[in-house]
């Protein structure tokens, strides 16, 4: 008897070895079974690499590596030129290649056969060459998208920058940042194409049947779908919790911005907690973020928003502005950027006092803790230079001036407040507010078809609690120029009268103490 180091195809199924009887040709095994004994067949171990694409949650992409001249990789797996450069390129690359949208020649298109396949992959392949970095690239962009349920009912939103422009005009200081908005989101839409077409989806039916505003739109009419709804605020809790790379953050930044619209025309309950949530979830990528002009609109609207919140409930807000960033110009913050780091300073002031039992009043000779913030502020100028008139003209220029000044005068009457009561010192209160009044009434003749992002809520909160009836003049003639509808403002005024209220039966503390946990809770800059 003898054995074999090759087992036969019954023995090799059944993990034994063959043994055979001397000269005989089947093995012992498959003599006693009665069943030919049968070599086993060889197999090529592994397959040739191929490039492929990837179906998912994520969209279709071609992932391509060029591993000659990698950098080294640390810890976390980043590589460390990657972290440096891999915004600037890869999203400077998208933007030439997809600056625009539009929809495939069908009439033209002949079906593809392997070959034009191959040369299309091996195109794609030497576009990218030169990017010297591991990259995520849309393969074919318009049939990517095109392949995204429910994109064709919002694709028109994105052939031009006219029809991009008035859905997003209620969100921009002005036309200038119309184009620069235009690209940001269309990288978070080559990046993340359901996701982001399902938010826009929604978000664009709810402003349709609120406001019948002519918001280009598909065949699929307007109808608000709930169900998709929750299921874009699931999908932003989740990409929230697994940001790990330049463009989860990106598309987490428009997630959050777009659910928070729809909620704010909705019932309003949750939009602090998305605004918070998002900043906190995408906290770690904020440098990058403003590092790139393109993809500063994906954070620098909610560090406002959040900014603006805890002024008012005297809390810190998520993320301080760097001092260096003060040279960002943003469709929404505009020209604020320094401002935004001095009002944090602010906030962070307040929140100490609120806890501390000692009184603050200077005239009882304490140490006044604003007086050095009070300074900072009150000698902080708004400025201009050539290369922002440039490229977004004087008109857009004075606009972001003009909001500028007033958050400065509104943070100036806050720290003021944070001195003394209403009904105390009131000279000087109403002195600025009136400023800040005469200041927003010129700005309520704006066009309401023109850029009408001028977030300038929280000025004429301010003022309208020390000039009331004159504050809520102001504040229908900005109805116009709203996209909530009015019975969803009706927050803001309410909260003024309980203010009048809580002073006419005698309450002697600060107005901004009255703010309780849950009101306020739908006002956003």
């Amino acid at each position: 008897m003898r054995n074999t180091q090759s087992a036969c195809q019954h023995c090799h199924d059944r993990k034994r070895k063959c043994a055979y009887d001397a000269d005989a040709a089947a093995c012992l095994s498959c003599r006693a079974l009665g069943k030919p004994c049968l070599a086993r067949s060889r197999k090529r171990m592994g397959r040739p690499p191929v490039l492929r694409t990837i179906q998912g949650e994520h969209g279709l992409f071609t992932i391509l590596r060029n591993d000659e001249g990698q950098p080294p990789v640390e810890k976390d797996g980043r590589d460390t030129e990657t972290s440096r450069n891999y915004a600037t390129e890869a999203m400077s690359t998208l933007s030439s290649r997809h600056s625009t949208i539009s929809l495939p020649n069908r009439s033209q298109s002949q079906p593809p056969t392997p070959k034009t396949k191959k040369a299309q992959k091996m195109r794609s392949v030497r576009a990218t060459k030169d990017l010297g970095y591991r990259a995520v690239i849309p393969a074919n962009p318009s049939n990517v998208l095109f392949r995204v349920p429910r994109f064709a009912e919002i694709s028109s939103i994105f052939h031009t920058t006219e029809g991009f422009f008035r859905l997003h005009r209620h969100f921009m200081l002005g036309t200038g940042f119309s184009e620069q908005f235009r690209r940001s989101v269309i990288l978070t839409l080559h990046h993340s194409p359901n996701a982001v077409t399902n938010a826009y989806a929604v978000t664009v039916a709810m402003l349709r049947s609120q406001r019948g505003s002519p918001v280009p739109m598909g065949g699929h009419g307007s109808a608000v779908n709930v169900d998709l709804a929750s299921y874009c605020l699931a999908t932003l809790t989740h990409r929230l919790k697994s940001v790990t790379r330049f463009q989860d953050a990106a598309v987490a930044g428009m997630l959050g911005q777009l659910m928070m619209i729809y909620d704010s025309m909705m019932q309003g309950s949750r939009i602090q907690i998305i605004i918070r949530g998002t900043l906190l979830g995408i906290k770690s990528w904020i440098p990058a973020l403003l590092e790139e002009p393109d993809m500063v609109s994906m954070c620098l609207p909610f560090m406002l928003m959040d900014t603006v919140k805890c002024l008012i409930h005297r809390q810190v807000p998520v993320f301080r502005l760097p001092d260096a960033k003060g040279h960002l110009v943003d469709r929404y913050v505009g020209l604020m950027a320094p401002l935004l780091t001095l009002l944090y300073d602010l906030c962070v002031c307040s929140h100490r006092c609120k806890h501390k039992k000692a009184p603050k009043n200077p005239e009882l000779n304490q140490d006044d803790p604003f007086h050095d913030i009070e300074l900072r502020i009150a000698s902080w100028q708004p400025t201009t230079t050539a290369d922002v008139i440039q490229a977004h003209g004087h008109e857009d220029a004075n606009f972001m001036l003009a909001q500028a000044r007033l958050y400065r005068s509104a943070a100036l009457l806050v720290i003021h407040r944070l001195r003394y009561p209403l009904g105390s010192e009131d000279a000087a209160a109403h002195g600025i507010a009136d400023s800040i009044l005469a200041e927003l009434r010129g700005l309520t003749l704006l066009s309401a078809d023109g850029p009408t992002g001028l977030a300038l809520d929280f000025p004429l909160l301010v003022a309208m609690l020390e000039r009331t009836d004159r504050g809520k003049e102001v504040n229908l003639a900005f109805i116009p120029l709203r996209f909530r509808l009015q019975h969803k403002l009706q927050e803001t005024v309410d909260f003024v009268d309980h203010v009048q209220d809580a002073y006419a039966g005698g309450y002697q503390g600060l107005w901004i103490d009255l703010v309780r946990e849950g009101m306020l809770g739908s006002f956003v800059a």
